[in-house]
């Protein structure tokens, strides 16, 4: 469903700070996350992409790293790995897919 239909864009921000990306861990979910996004905004437009992946230098919680915030919900996930980005992805992403 496009954004303008009622529905705002998902903005997925991932840190890639200092303490989130130690031993490139934020890095590794980056790729993942991208490639579900990739796969989620692939049936649509440009300007009707449900979900915008944005990475932000610091999202100052680095004692819970690595962290992502969704939006506009603004749903932070800390002491993320590559389980609980699936959970993220299944939560708020799943049900953007095109069949």
């Amino acid at each position: 469903m496009p954004a303008e239909q009622g529905n705002r864009r998902l903005r997925v921000v991932l840190c890639r700070g200092e303490y989130c990306n130690l031993g490139r861990r934020a890095d590794r979910l980056y790729k993942l996350l991208d490639a579900a996004v990739s796969d989620i905004n692939a049936g649509y437009s440009f300007a009707e992409r449900p979900v915008k992946l944005e990475i932000a230098n610091c999202l100052s919680m680095c004692a819970v790293g690595p962290n992502c915030v969704v939006y506009p919900e603004g749903t932070a996930y800390h002491e993320l790995d590559e389980q609980a980005l699936q959970q993220l992805i299944e939560t708020h992403l799943a049900h953007l897919e095109t069949s």
